[in-house]
This record gives C-alpha cells, structure tokens and sequence, in this order.
C-alpha cells in the first residue's frame, strides 16, 4: 500500500496530458473512460470549478483525480479517479481516493458524487470501501450508478 503521505498531488497540465492519454488507451481504462481530447484538457487546465492532479510517489504516477464542484451547489463536487495500469488491484486507488478526499482545495465540499458504470466491479468496490453509498439502486439515464460520500465541513 501506499503512504498518503507519500503521495503528491499535482495539477493537471499540458505537461501530464501525454502520459494520461497512454493510460486511457490501455484497454481496460478504453473501455470506462474512452480517451481524452484537447477539450478535455482545457477544460480541466483552465475551468475554476475543476480540480485535477496527477498523483505521484517520488518520480513515479500513480494515478489521476478529477474533481468537478457542481455548478449551481459548490459544496457538492463528482470525483473520477484512476489507477496508472500497471500499479492496479494493489489497493493503490483507495489511498489516492481518500487522499484527494482531503486535498485543501475541497475543503468546503460536503458531498461527493462518483458516476460508475455497474459492471466496474474494481470502482464500484472502491467507493464502497471507502463509504461513498449507492443512491439509487437502478442505473441513471446515462448508464450510471451514483454513489455518494458525505462528511461535515
């Protein structure tokens, strides 16, 4: 396991996007994140309400965080995550999870939603280890299941 102290977070930039994009293309994460264009990019570079790290320990990535505050409620934010391939199923993305559940950035956030897809059994474990709770039973219109995780501010 990881040491969440260990962990770094860094803002998403430019410099990141290559190395992310690799990832997106292995077929597993191909297959619950499609890959990433230019506008996605900007979007997380530039966007006031998005927050977006690469994760390292030392000189190596290990994952990414995203982070959005909803629009019309900025106590409330969807999170999407993930593991670098070649360091899954070590419990790697439960570190990464809660640590960016703390980063200074969100600290007015009092509830966050993660959007997975019923068949990511991995992510769908994830959250529910960590204590996000499934809101709905049936997926929503989108294909979604939404989990939730709420703590005081």
């Amino acid at each position: 396991m990881l040491e969440m102290g260990n962990l770094c977070f860094v803002r998403f930039g430019a410099k990141h996007f290559a190395l992310y994009r690799q990832w997106c293309r292995e077929a597993e994460t191909q297959r619950w994140l499609g890959e990433p264009d230019e506008q996605w990019l900007e979007y997380v570079v530039t966007a006031a309400g998005s927050f977006t790290w690469m994760i390292y320990v030392a000189e190596t990535a290990f994952g990414q965080v995203q982070v959005d505050l909803f629009d019309d409620d900025p106590h409330q934010a969807s999170i999407a995550f993930m593991v670098a391939p070649e360091h899954r199923k070590r419990g790697y993305g439960i570190d990464i999870v809660r640590a960016a559940l703390t980063q200074p950035e969100l600290a007015k956030v009092a509830c966050f939603h993660a959007f997975i897809e019923p068949e990511n059994h991995a992510s769908v474990q994830l959250v529910e280890r960590i204590g996000f709770r499934l809101l709905h039973l049936d997926p929503d219109e989108h294909g979604f299941l939404e989990y939730v995780y709420s703590r005081s501010t």
